[in-house]
């Protein structure tokens, strides 16, 4: 596909973060500033940032949510109905607090930044569950995460209503 992935073209600051301008002319929203954003390039030994956007060379490979509205309202009910979900994401209240909100609120938070800057710059959506690669459908997964390196593997099974969240650590998976 000619233009693929599209480039950026800025990296303009939000109260929220940053917003980032591709050649095809979407605005893609993160949750990092731009001076942090710069840093981690930096953190990665890349090219900087500043260069990156004067040549317009950096692909963006940007996730748009595809968990339905639906399918939100069916998982994030049964997320805040699981003893185990609510053990496991209590103490993080960006993560627990996005299950209390409707879909409308979801579908606008910014997306994150994985590490690994050095090939391009990929996003994905915050809640965004997909079909479970290691699972039969109607199973969802999603890589929740919470400041300070905080990852929550959380899978769904949709008929059964079963939830599963398994916690790690693992700092410089996302930009934070």
């Amino acid at each position: 596909m000619p233009g693929y992935p599209p480039k950026l073209y800025a990296v303009v600051e939000a109260t929220f973060g940053s917003v980032l301008a591709l050649s095809d002319g979407r605005k893609v929203p993160i949750n990092v500033g731009p001076c942090r954003l710069a840093e981690a390039f930096a953190e990665f030994r890349s090219r900087p940032l500043v260069e990156l956007l004067a040549r317009r060379s950096l692909g963006v490979f940007a996730d748009a949510l595809q968990t339905s509205q639906d399918e939100w309202a069916r998982i994030s009910r049964l997320v805040r109905t699981s003893p185990a979900a609510e053990e496991a994401l209590r103490g993080h209240p960006s993560t627990w607090g996005g299950f209390q909100e409707p879909y409308e609120v979801i579908l606008a938070r910014p997306h994150r930044v994985y590490g690994g800057l050095d090939q391009g710059l990929y996003t994905s959506h915050p809640f965004q569950f997909r079909s479970d690669p290691n699972r039969p459908a109607p199973w969802r997964r999603s890589l929740l995460s919470a400041p300070g390196g905080w990852l929550f593997e959380t899978c769904v099974e949709l008929q059964s209503g079963t939830v599963e969240v398994a916690t790690h650590m693992l700092p410089g998976h996302y930009v934070e």
